[in-house]
């Protein structure tokens, strides 16, 4: 999941991606900044905006299904 994929890091980090065979979920604003790239039809494309709580809600309940619980144990034991 590359947060702006439209972006200066995104747009470049996301291709390399692609050509690694990574499959990518690209998370934009504004998909229609995507529609002159290369790489469109090789990505999930989903449009959100990450200053929505409803957003940081959905990925944290995505990183818990797919890492568990013992992560967040670990990262709260290390903050003290």
């Amino acid at each position: 999941m590359v947060f702006g994929a439209t972006g200066y890091i995104g747009g470049r980090l996301v291709p390399e991606l692609v050509r690694a065979g990574h499959r990518v979920r690209a998370v934009v604003r504004n998909p229609a900044k995507l529609d002159e790239v290369p790489w469109r039809d090789r990505v999930e494309i989903v449009t959100a905006d990450v200053r929505d709580p409803e957003v940081d809600h959905a990925v944290s309940r995505h990183h818990l299904r797919r890492h568990g619980t013992q992560h967040h144990r670990r990262r709260r034991a290390a903050a003290g």
